[in-house]
């Protein structure tokens, strides 16, 4: 009887330890129906349709999928430079630029996703470092 149960307990700890999968990777590209998804609610949400920036100046990037938000770095026309406190980390950019969170149909800002606990403090910590990095050559790339 006892041997029973070890082996039992032993293939319960194995079949636990193979269901834990492996997280995905944040910054895998966008699909398309997701991006068709996001430009739907953005025509609603703030009317016109975003341009994505592939490169050609778009008005719309992706920065990454963090759980169930969608993180965008969104072009605008105004020109001054801010400095933002997000969990700790210390996002600077020019006020033409806005960092969006798309959650469920809606648009909201990356400070407050984390205010309202749709993103943790070390996702935004992975969000600065995109951030900080993004268009740098890879010798000067910060960790």
């Amino acid at each position: 009887m006892k041997k029973i149960l070890s082996i039992l307990l032993v293939l319960g700890i194995c079949l636990l330890a193979s269901c834990s999968a492996e997280p995905e990777d944040p910054f895998r590209p966008l699909t398309n129906e997701g991006k068709e998804e996001i430009a739907a609610a953005w025509q609603k949400q703030f009317g016109g349709t975003p341009i994505w920036d592939d490169g050609s100046g778009g008005n719309l990037r992706y920065y990454g999928t963090f759980g169930d938000c969608v993180v965008l770095f969104q072009k605008t026309l105004l020109q001054i430079i801010e400095t933002k406190n997000i969990a700790g980390y210390l996002f600077s950019h020019s006020s033409s630029f806005i960092l969006t969170v798309y959650r469920e149909g809606e648009f909201l800002s990356l400070s407050d996703a984390y205010s309202k606990g749709y993103v943790t403090e070390a996702q935004v910590g992975e969000i600065h470092r995109y951030h900080t990095n993004y268009g740098k050559p890879a010798s000067e790339k910060t960790e």
